[in-house]
């Protein structure tokens, strides 16, 4: 498993940079690329960058039905986030196959903190495995 970001902002006051927390609290010993030229996101969407304005983010974040709205309430309050960073471009997930660099599963965000199905991402990871 590896993960890519596009930026690495420096942390505040003496803590660790971003990268270096997100490390430190979800993906000890693993992987980090960084993108600054968004290729993953390009490809991941299909060619052309996602991103969500301002302007949407904040009629979104106010609109009680919105799916942005259930992905925010969805995150465990044990889970700390922050609002450092840029933030609005979309990004997601691939499953590949190691040998064979074959993609298993490909998920795009259409909605910012989206996730593919838990079902389906252990199915994809079973069968990128040779478990299927």
């Amino acid at each position: 498993m590896s993960a890519v970001v596009k930026e690495d902002l420096p942390g505040e006051d003496g803590k660790p940079g971003e990268i270096a927390a997100f490390r430190e609290g979800f993906w000890p010993d693993l992987p980090v690329y960084m993108d600054e030229r968004l290729a993953f996101y390009e490809a991941i969407a299909g060619g052309a960058v996602t991103k969500t304005s301002l302007a949407t983010f904040l009629m979104k974040i106010l609109n009680p039905w919105s799916r942005l709205k259930a992905n925010t309430k969805r995150v465990p309050k044990t889970v700390e986030g922050n609002l450092t960073g840029e933030g609005f471009v979309h990004g997601g997930c691939y499953v590949v196959r190691g040998k064979t660099g074959d993609v298993v599963l490909a998920h795009h965000e259409a909605e910012i903190g989206d996730h593919p199905a838990k079902g389906e991402l252990l199915a994809a990871c079973r069968k990128a495995a040779g478990m299927d």
